[in-house]
């Protein structure tokens, strides 16, 4: 061992795809945090967006 981490594997963005059965758009669940670090968004895979309360909300965490 040299002691040197490993490079870090980029990780692609995940991409919405279509439902062949459905014709609706598929976006892959995922959560992040806002910029200010006050919410904490969950984006569904129908692409609505909800706020650690449970509330409905934009990208920020802000409800809508």
């Amino acid at each position: 061992s040299t002691g040197v981490p490993p490079e870090p594997v980029a990780t692609p963005a995940p991409e919405a795809s279509v439902d062949p059965s459905t014709g609706q758009i598929v976006v892959p669940e995922s959560s992040w945090w806002s910029s200010d670090g006050s919410h904490q968004i969950h984006q569904r895979s129908d692409g609505s967006m909800w706020n650690e309360s449970g509330q409905r909300c934009d990208a920020e965490g802000n409800p809508i």
